[in-house]
């Protein structure tokens, strides 16, 4: 209810993926991500981009639910309002928790992969086996329109080569666009895709009614040690 009144308050955002991806929202913040909002830049926590930055909201809602100080209820009555912390699109200079600044659509995907590219890098340059000090992991969530641009293919591709096994790509698919059914202009399979370029991938059917589906695929993806893994 917090995304529906935020959106009727501004008059503007869009609600459609904040609400169709709550539940994804709440196992990532609630059970799933290692964070302090008390320190957002503890440097060892999860990271989180939302490459579909539109469904920011969804966000917002998260960070304000898990005590981030940086969005309050009167930051969510001010959504998408000139000088607020809860801008249109999510803005890592503008509001604590957001990792990346997301807007054009697929460049959110190639920021996870240099995320992750990263964690792998400083893990196997610092930590030893009595130290381990870099251990995080790095999830993100795709749209429709992030799977038809070609960044998002390329970063992909970059991050099965790499084997960037602390990876997460979670895919909204929801068969929706702006302008209709994405059907319009997209008949792939993008699980087929992401399969080929060397994805642990899986298929959750039905997360409104089964939330455990969600955490089974998650608790795959963390048990997996050679490829990134791909949520649809």
């Amino acid at each position: 209810m917090l995304i529906v009144d935020a959106v009727q308050n501004a008059k503007a955002g869009h609600p459609g993926m904040a609400l169709g991806m709550a539940e994804v929202g709440y196992v990532l913040y609630r059970h799933a991500m290692k964070y302090n909002p008390r320190n957002h830049k503890w440097f060892n926590r999860d990271r989180f981009v939302l490459s579909a930055g539109h469904g920011c909201l969804l966000q917002y809602v998260c960070l304000h639910l898990a005590g981030f100080q940086s969005v309050q209820l009167e930051d969510l009555k001010r959504l998408c309002k000139m000088g607020s912390r809860t801008p249109g699109h999510p803005e890592n200079v503008v509001t604590e928790g957001i990792e990346v600044t997301t807007g054009p659509l697929g460049q959110g995907v190639a920021n996870a992969v240099g995320l992750a590219l990263a964690e792998a890098h400083l893990a196997a340059r610092f930590n030893k086996p009595d130290a381990v000090v870099v251990d995080h992991r790095t999830y993100c969530i795709m749209s429709d329109g992030c799977a038809m641009e070609g960044i998002s293919h390329e970063a992909a591709a970059l991050a099965a080569h790499w084997k960037l096994n602390k990876l997460t790509l979670i895919y909204d698919d929801n068969h929706n666009t702006i302008d209709g059914p994405t059907s319009l202009v997209l008949s792939e399979d993008i699980s087929a895709r992401f399969k080929s370029l060397g994805w642990n991938t899986i298929m959750v059917e039905n997360i409104h009614d089964n939330l455990s589906s969600f955490k089974e695929a998650l608790m795959a993806a963390a048990n997996e040690t050679k490829k990134p893994t791909f949520i649809r």
